[in-house]
């Protein structure tokens, strides 16, 4: 009830009870301009997640109804979009509309996932628990993107550095043949600065302005929201990572299913709003396509069969869920064994980000050695040799 925006009240003898607290009344949210669906911001992080929802999920077990809670952290919010949005779930939630209903016109703020999650909540009346997995996950990602950061960088750092070093070293070499081709032997520094202009202004400068424009475009669009189904994809193809993708689409499919199915909703209703709680959307298509072929009829184990990635016992505790109406229970141990599996793979990747970082040192090193022995040694020994 307390979640709803009720104060539960002790029941005494009206002799002995004290004055009632006076109740504390939502505030009126402030008056914003109704954003369009898909307002386009700036990316959310999974840090601004991790530390929105666990103060979200605080504030709604405390016995603060949802839209004062949202009201409340509008005003403390570091930054203006996830203000807006706030005030925006605070007005929703006043009106008697879900925050998940809110949230989804935030699409750059509030993932899908995290929307299925608290839309999870709020049908199965536990949206602290709701708030609080979402504020684990996003803990668990920020952590498992810092790990990448070094791999990150040196990745950029190769990528954009191969150009510019590439121009350097042409311009090196071209300074080489005119101190060898003018009979007034310039000084070095004249040299080096009139081959800088012919590189740079020259075929080998526009390549690399090119290449560079290229890349930055590459990386825009890479991070946008439509490939974001494909980055997805990506993910689920990468060694360890693939896996810990699987195990936690798992986990968050489980556990939303365990609460779900307390809702007396129908079994096809029950596995769609299940399956939005999966973060990655690449491995949703699979769910997607299941649903699109059951009935209010279908048992949920039958159709899950279809789905070649899941782990062989899931569909075996569903069923028995199924038969004894009870698969909250069963799905318990469809989560912890999915949480330890994600374990699993995150331990193994720490032991191997030194073995990614080696490997993208030795192929700049690689880049570096070509550009010096095949592009400069060349002419500096033709220039030293007068041919």
């Amino acid at each position: 009830m307390s979640q709803r925006g009720f104060q539960s009240v002790l029941f005494q003898d009206p002799a002995s009870r004290a004055a009632p607290p006076a109740h504390r009344p939502a505030p009126t949210p402030a008056q914003v301009a109704p954003s369009a669906p898909g307002e386009r911001t700036d990316w959310g992080t999974e840090d601004d997640l991790m530390f929105l929802f666990s103060q979200l999920g605080a504030h709604i077990r405390s016995g603060i109804n949802p839209a004062e809670a949202c009201h409340n952290l509008s005003l403390r919010a570091p930054r203006k979009d996830y203000a807006r949005a706030l005030e925006e779930m605070s007005r929703f939630a006043a009106e008697g509309r879900g925050l998940s209903t809110a949230m989804a016109r935030w699409p750059y703020l509030f993932p899908p996932h995290v929307i299925g999650t608290v839309r999870v909540g709020e049908l199965a009346g536990v949206l602290p628990e709701a708030c609080d997995r979402i504020a684990e996950q996003s803990q668990k990602a920020s952590g498992l993107r810092r790990m990448f950061w070094w791999i990150s960088l040196l990745a950029w750092g190769t990528v954009v550095a191969s150009p510019i070093g590439y121009v350097i070293v042409v311009a090196l070499a071209r300074s080489v043949e005119i101190q060898g081709t003018q009979g007034s032997s310039p000084r070095p520094a004249d040299a080096i600065a009139d081959a800088l202009r012919e590189t740079i202004f020259g075929v080998p400068g526009l390549a690399v302005a090119l290449a560079l424009f290229g890349i930055l475009g590459l990386r825009q669009y890479w991070r946008s929201m439509r490939f974001r189904a494909n980055r997805h994809r990506a993910v689920t193809w990468a060694p360890l990572v693939g896996a810990r993708t699987r195990s936690e689409a798992i986990e968050s499919f489980s556990w939303a299913l365990a609460h779900v199915s307390r809702a007396a909703l129908a079994p096809r209703t029950a596995f769609v709003e299940a399956m939005n709680a999966i973060p990655n959307l690449w491995l949703l298509k699979d769910f997607e396509a299941v649903a699109s072929r059951m009935t209010d009829k279908s048992p949920i184990s039958e159709n899950l069969k279809e789905i070649r990635w899941l782990p062989p016992e899931l569909v075996p505790l569903i069923a028995t869920g199924e038969m004894t109406g009870d698969i909250g229970s069963q799905m318990r141990f469809a989560v912890e064994s999915a949480r330890s599996e994600s374990e699993f793979h995150t331990t193994a990747l720490k032991s191997r980000i030194g073995c990614w970082v080696l490997l993208i040192y030795l192929m700049g090193t690689l880049i570096a050695s070509y550009f010096l022995y095949g592009v400069f040694y060349p002419v500096l020994m033709r220039t030293l040799l007068g041919e």
